[in-house]
């Protein structure tokens, strides 16, 4: 099979695939019988389906030590081994107009293996300190009552 023969084959199955799947969009609004909640579902609403929303200590650990111990170093690993193949193919085509092209594909790679990298961290970090940070927001709700538990100098003036 040769290559027109070969790239209309899968322009076709590609068309198929797209006109395969539904394109239809559908609104939230009442069952037609006029039932149901005007309020859709979601985590915060009333009769939500979805159980509870949020998610313990624990499993943020387990979160963030899922993203340390598989996620960074399968990434870093990923990129490392994408490196060493790139550099190995620049040192083959030296002098050739593709060995342009593969530097700066290798430089676009790192650099979104970079952000990917520092995506993870930050995920992770904030896997980490999500308790601190409520905590804060917890403590900086209750300093801002503080003017309202203050006695006043008419306090049991009346009594």
């Amino acid at each position: 099979m040769g290559f027109e023969q070969e790239w209309a084959d899968r322009r076709t199955e590609a068309t198929q695939a797209v006109d395969a799947q539904s394109s239809s969009m559908q609104l939230n609004q009442l069952a037609p019988d006029g039932g149901g909640s005007a309020t859709p579902p979601s985590p915060l609403a009333p009769g939500g389906s979805s159980g509870t929303f949020g998610s313990t200590p624990a499993q943020k650990r387990t979160a963030a030590s899922k993203i340390e111990n598989d996620l960074k170093p399968t990434t870093q690993w990923a990129s490392d081994l994408a490196d060493e193949s790139t550099n190995n193919a620049i040192t083959g085509f030296g002098g050739w107009d593709t060995c342009a092209g593969l530097k700066k594909v290798k430089e676009t790679w790192e650099t979104q293996a970079k952000m990917l990298l520092g995506r993870l961290e930050r995920e992770q970090n904030a896997l980490l300190g999500a308790r601190s940070m409520f905590l804060r927001n917890d403590v900086a709700t209750y300093d801002g009552f503080g003017p309202l538990n203050r006695k006043s100098g008419l306090d049991g003036l009346g009594r």
